[in-house]
């Protein structure tokens, strides 16, 4: 159980949407952390779109940070898994 949390925790989603002027595209941005603040790197992250089921999968940096482009606008549920470490799930 305490590990479930640690991962909710560690999805610490700093998320910038960047819209431009002439496009319905968006950009999905993070960092995964620890309850500590720290950094996971190498994290996976997948985003699902609710309405069409379409994945995107990206790899956090050595940092843990990481980003998604080219989205719609719309519903998505965002994952985040790391080896010894609960799976993470939020909806966006």
């Amino acid at each position: 159980m305490t590990r479930f949390w640690l991962l909710t925790l560690f999805v610490c989603v700093a998320m910038a949407t960047i819209l431009n002027a002439q496009t319905n595209y968006v950009a999905l941005s993070g960092i995964v952390m620890d309850p500590q603040h720290l950094a996971i790197p190498n994290a996976s992250v997948t985003l699902t779109s609710v309405a069409t089921a379409e994945e995107r999968k990206v790899r956090a940096n050595a940092h843990g940070e990481y980003e998604i482009g080219a989205l719609l606008p719309g519903s998505y549920l965002l994952v985040a898994e790391s080896k010894g470490f609960a799976v993470a799930h939020r909806s966006l």
